[in-house]
């Protein structure tokens, strides 16, 4: 889990994370991107924004790239495969 210590403050009115990854997937079906490209998003994105809010970073304006790191490392500790990890 991230460090407490890493955590900034929002701006005010950033999306909550699971719903801006709701919107982001909405606005890609719109887009008419296919059903392949939503479960890759639902099987990818989706346990990130998870991560996250369990994490502490309720807000997607609070994640920064060493966030992202530490998830990518946590998957890695999972003995995940590469390509998995690439995903």
């Amino acid at each position: 889990m991230p460090d407490q210590r890493m955590h900034q403050s929002p701006a005010r009115g950033t999306p909550l994370i699971l719903d801006a990854y709701t919107e982001f997937t909405a606005a890609r079906e719109a887009a008419n991107v296919t059903q392949g490209t939503l479960d890759f998003y639902h099987r990818k994105l989706r346990p990130f924004c998870v991560w996250c809010s369990e994490a502490g970073l309720p807000h997607a304006g609070a994640v920064r790239a060493t966030h992202i790191r530490e998830y990518l490392l946590a998957l890695k500790r999972r003995k995940l495969s590469p390509w998995t990890l690439h995903g």
